[in-house]
């Protein structure tokens, strides 16, 4: 925190500021609102910015409001409603008098639950600094008092077929083996390059949504070249469910270092991934003779 403010606490008055969540928050902040002298110039003034920002949480509250996706056309699903105490997120970005704008996340599906950051050009360049993130202590004692698995899926084994074509392309066929430990998700995210475009997914060869959604520049994801990949399910995933994911995607990821050789740049991930977990990998590369 004091590496971007100066200060090891963060004390900060705010003029202004925008709100996005999931849950009833608008109902314990109603009291508190008051209605604008001017309702339609405040729409129009606050209007383009509300609608930059939303793009910033548009894939998190999918994430949330993909459990009211119809099963077959026409059904409802019989999952938690928004503002379950499961799933809850909120997105301040508050316009600072002394530090500027910076933005306070609370994501209870995140593995650290609470974030500060601020997004900011050095000589051309933006990045997403992260003032401070750390996990509630209701959080830090439950995962203390067991060994519970924390993420939804367990990926246990990859199959990937890959074709190198000279002199950049990589064309790619993963199979994953995938184990579900937590039901109830309706979409699941991965990591893959950004330079990597998806054509399709299936479960047990049945085709899936997807949404490849670009990383929010300046951010750690985005500077390992990375975006995300959403994936969309039928149905809410049941824990205990086995099933195989079948990735189908190319792109340039590859650069030549000279004399003929080949290899994939050091940034991005070239294969779905969900972060660092033990797997077992069968990989087959097939490249041009000579």
């Amino acid at each position: 925190m004091s590496l971007f403010t100066g200060a090891a606490v963060l004390e900060e008055k705010f003029g202004s500021a925008y709100f996005r969540f999931n849950d009833d928050t608008y109902s314990d902040l109603q009291p508190s609102l008051r209605p604008a002298e001017e309702a339609k110039g405040f729409a129009a003034t606050w209007n383009s910015v509300a609608h930059n920002l939303a793009e910033w949480d548009a894939l998190r509250l999918f994430m949330t409001f993909s459990q009211y996706l119809p099963i077959t056309p026409g059904d409802k699903t019989e999952t938690q409603p928004p503002g379950h105490p499961a799933d809850r997120f909120l997105h301040a970005r508050l316009q600072g008098m002394s530090q500027g704008a910076f933005d306070v996340y609370y994501d209870s599906t995140a593995t650290e639950q609470i974030a500060v950051a601020q997004q900011k050009a050095v000589e051309g360049i933006n990045y997403y600094n992260v003032w401070t993130s750390f996990p509630t202590r209701s959080r830090l004692e439950s995962t203390a008092s067991s060994e519970e698995y924390t993420d939804d899926l367990a990926i246990r084994s990859y199959r990937i077929q890959a074709e190198v074509k000279p002199p950049t392309t990589m064309q790619t066929h993963a199979e994953l083996q995938v184990d579900v430990i937590r039901g109830g998700s309706r979409s699941v995210l991965f990591e893959l390059s950004r330079f990597l475009k998806v054509d399709e997914v299936k479960m047990d060869g049945r085709s899936l949504g997807l949404i490849q959604n670009q990383a929010l520049e300046g951010t750690q994801l985005a500077r390992r070249g990375n975006d995300i990949l959403t994936v969309v399910f039928p149905q809410p995933l049941r824990a205990g469910q086995k099933f195989e994911l079948s990735f189908s995607y190319s792109g340039d990821v590859l650069s030549e270092a000279g004399g003929g050789l080949l290899y994939v740049g050091a940034r991005g991930t070239w294969y779905p991934n969900r972060g660092l977990a033990a797997a077992s990998f069968d990989m087959q590369f097939r490249y041009p003779a000579g």
